[in-house]
């Protein structure tokens, strides 16, 4: 039986939670700014409720379908049609014989890739919702979501080495 973890964890927050939660406060942003800046005493029970539970949604969703895609291309690219699944089959059996912290070291690299690649989706989707809606408004709206898309395609650049880094030299140490 797996260990279910009764908390999030660090790695959690980074490739689930934090995704999510970014797109929303940056939708809340770009289509109701009063929503965030003009907040009563008190937020009411509702609306933290469902913060709390689209975050993670939005981020769960991020997450997977960035993996789909991902894999889906990644499978029909190749020359050799079992190149994907004899990969996949020494990744999972090179992280069931790695200890701890290689498993840590792992889980970390992935979702520092996750968050890049779930917020440039995500920051990417609001900005064609946002400019479809409202055209280009104003300068600097534009140059932030720009900017921000170029720094996520960056990070996930960077990510991407470390994470295939990392799976690389525990394939090689814990050969299947």
């Amino acid at each position: 039986m797996t260990d279910v973890p009764s908390t999030f964890s660090r790695t959690d927050f980074y490739g689930l939670l934090l995704p999510g939660y970014l797109i929303l406060v940056v939708s809340l942003l770009l289509f109701k700014p009063d929503l965030l800046f003009n907040v009563p005493g008190s937020l009411d029970l509702f609306s933290t409720i469902v913060f709390v539970v689209a975050g993670p949604a939005v981020g769960l969703i991020l997450q997977t379908s960035h993996r789909i895609v991902l894999a889906n291309i990644w499978e029909r690219s190749r020359a050799k049609k079992g190149e994907y699944r004899e990969f996949s089959r020494k990744y999972y059996h090179a992280r069931l014989d790695a200890t701890p912290s290689e498993r840590l070291e792992l889980e970390t690299s992935e979702s520092l890739f996750d968050f890049n690649v779930s917020s440039l989706i995500g920051l990417t989707a609001l900005s064609i919702v946002y400019f479809i809606a409202r055209g280009i408004a104003l300068v600097s709206q534009v140059s932030f979501l720009l900017i921000a898309d170029i720094l996520f395609i960056a990070g996930a650049y960077f990510a991407r080495d470390d994470y295939t880094y990392v799976i690389e030299e525990l394939i090689e140490k814990h050969p299947s």
